[in-house]
């Protein structure tokens, strides 16, 4: 059949017209076999794709896991060409993708002890000791609650939580001993009721002692920049009035230890991803 031509043909609007106008002209003149060369290179790169696309086929499979997941650290051990390939894969199974940037972030993060991302609302990404996972609502730790007083209380993730109270005039004692505790220093006997330490619950509000204003501890960690995912695991101490303390951010003021404070309590998170005194 004899090609037509038409004025589509001649307008550089669309984007083949331009390559065919304005830049294989010029790579006719630098490489006069280009006509004859193109076409081999172009089945070459057909080949050579074909052949990296089921290497890294066969990589996702061998780094699946039983639970459906994927052992992050073998997609990590891949040769370059076939990491973003194989990640793109996975995704492609659950009919997701990543723009390139979070593909990078994904494949720079491929040995990181804890990393999540969200590609989009509702699509989520986390690399959590070596498994790659894929969630459409991130999964919540389940929720705990710890009846505490001094001494040491066990945490999730290795975590310790180490209350100390302390007989003895707060001026004299914490300031020589530590000042970093000033922050974390409670006066025992503002204390109402039983201690709990606890996951953050919808609705704790805490007034910082020396910020002078109270904010809900959502409003908190947002403004700390604090990761979604990981705010349910920040320890939060609680009396039969409301939050006392969060690890991390200090305590409240209605039971902050000063000058006049008869008897302290010091609280410690040592451990594990938060090593707060």
């Amino acid at each position: 059949l004899d090609y037509v031509t038409d004025s589509s043909n001649l307008s550089d609007s669309y984007a083949r017209n331009r390559i065919r106008h304005t830049v294989l002209p010029p790579l006719r003149e630098v490489h006069p076999g280009l006509d004859s060369v193109y076409p081999r290179m172009a089945a070459r790169l057909a080949a050579d794709e074909d052949y990296l696309g089921q290497a890294a086929a066969a990589a996702v499979q061998n780094c699946r896991r039983m639970d459906g997941s994927w052992d992050a650290k073998g997609l990590a051990a891949l040769h370059p060409a076939l990491r973003y390939r194989a990640l793109s894969m996975i995704l492609a199974g659950r009919g997701w993708s990543a723009s390139d940037v979070q593909a990078t972030l994904l494949l720079e993060h491929l040995r990181s002890e804890h990393f999540v991302l969200e590609l989009i609302a509702g699509q989520y990404v986390e690399l959590r000791n070596g498994v790659l996972r894929l969630y459409e609502k991130m999964p919540r730790e389940p929720g705990w609650k710890l009846r505490v007083g001094p001494g040491e209380f066990a945490l999730s993730g290795g975590r310790t939580a180490v209350l100390t109270r302390i007989n003895c005039k707060y001026s004299e004692q914490i300031e020589k001993t530590d000042r970093k505790l000033l922050k974390n220093a409670l006066d025992y006997d503002k204390i109402y009721g039983d201690l709990v330490l606890r996951q953050r619950r919808e609705g704790d509000k805490i007034r910082l002692c020396g910020r002078g204003v109270g904010k809900t501890l959502k409003k908190l960690f947002q403004e700390a920049g604090v990761p979604a995912d990981e705010r349910q695991r920040i320890p939060v101490l609680a009396d039969g009035v409301g939050v006392v303390w969060v690890a991390g951010f200090g305590c409240d003021e209605r039971v902050a230890a000063d000058a006049s404070t008869k008897t302290a309590l010091t609280v410690q998170i040592a451990e594990g991803n938060y090593n707060e005194k």
